[in-house]
């Protein structure tokens, strides 16, 4: 019953993404560009007890939590595109 972000290619075919440890649910939102630096990577959140975590998926799958700073009176984060820049 938990929705997981996923990646699909031609090749692969649909390849789940996982989620941060600990959590439950993850969702992709963005996807950088092949031909742009670190293309490839797949921008969502990961869920847990705790709420949303903004992550970077890697080309090979790995996963990682971004440090994205919270606006005044915000209660979470949730990332909506991405660029080369990070």
């Amino acid at each position: 019953g938990e929705v997981h972000a996923f990646r699909w290619t031609e090749g692969r075919g649909m390849v789940d993404l996982g989620t941060l440890p600990g959590h439950t649910s993850s969702q992709a939102v963005a996807i950088l560009d092949a031909w742009m630096p670190g293309g490839g990577q797949v921008l969502g959140v990961s869920r847990g007890a705790g709420g949303w975590v903004p992550v970077m998926w890697t080309v090979s799958g790995s996963i990682r939590p971004l440090s994205i700073p919270l606006l005044e009176g915000a209660t979470y984060t949730f990332p909506a595109d991405a660029n080369a820049f990070g």
